[in-house]
């Protein structure tokens, strides 16, 4: 009887089962820089970071979250982990509990309401200034404070107070537009980046006022009588008509 020759298909050269050969899945390796997309899940702003010091000034909420998700999913241990990033067992584990708080509270945003409407642009603000929710920054302060703060808080743009007075706005367009070609100027103060020039919306304004605000890219800056009540983004807008479908 003639034999019969059957011949597999090797996988294709890096691959294996879907897996790549250095073991690492897709959505792993992707991950592998652990510096992941902006648009993460919202549990990233679960992460405290407002006071890093120099060692964790790498590990942005973004980070940890793509870690914890690493973790959550099986791509990686603990023990692999802290060997690979150097990290203590103790100071990841505290990230996994923050990131599956972090998931429940998105969870719980999801089905429960905001709080009680008012009938105004308040109802859009995700995180009011009165509440100490606004991440803010003084014209003092360093650029390179802000920035580190931007990345903290998994946020783009910072209202610049004066105590209870707005008097800027500074973003990340702004900072890398003063800092390109001169990265020393990371050590100015915020005053000498930011933009004095301010689109405000009262309070009471019709929600289409938002949307030439939207359409300069700048963000909608809420104010009620000459007091900063917070901001509105396209993302808080997004939000907001995706709750009225129910």
């Amino acid at each position: 009887m003639a034999a019969v020759v059957i011949r597999c298909r090797r996988p294709a050269a890096g691959h294996r089962n879907g897996r790549r050969a250095n073991g690492r899945s897709p959505l792993a390796a992707r991950r592998a820089g652990l510096n992941p997309s902006p648009r993460m899940l919202p549990f990233a702003r679960s992460f405290p970071g407002a006071a890093m010091n120099e060692a964790d000034s790498h590990w942005t909420a973004q980070r940890k979250t793509a870690l914890v998700l690493d973790l959550l999913q099986g791509e990686t241990t603990m023990a692999m982990a802290a060997a690979q990033f150097q990290l203590t067992p103790e100071r990841i584990q505290g990230w996994l509990d923050a990131g599956r708080q972090g998931i429940t509270q998105a969870m719980q945003a999801e089905t429960e309401p905001a709080g009680p409407a008012r009938g105004d642009l308040r109802d859009l603000i995700p995180r009011p200034f009165a509440d100490h929710g606004t991440v803010t920054v003084t014209p003092e302060e360093l650029l390179n404070t802000a920035w580190q703060r931007m990345r903290a808080h998994d946020v783009s743009q910072l209202p610049v107070m004066e105590g209870e007075r707005i008097v800027g706005m500074l973003d990340e367009s702004d900072v890398l537009l003063h800092v390109y070609g001169d990265e020393a100027r990371f050590t100015e103060p915020v005053s000498a980046a930011m933009v004095s020039r301010l689109d405000k919306v009262d309070v009471h304004a019709p929600v289409e006022a938002l949307l030439p605000v939207f359409d300069r890219g700048h963000v909608a800056i809420v104010m009620d009588a000459g007091n900063f009540l917070g901001l509105i983004t396209r993302i808080d807008l997004l939000n907001h008509l995706r709750r009225r479908v129910g």
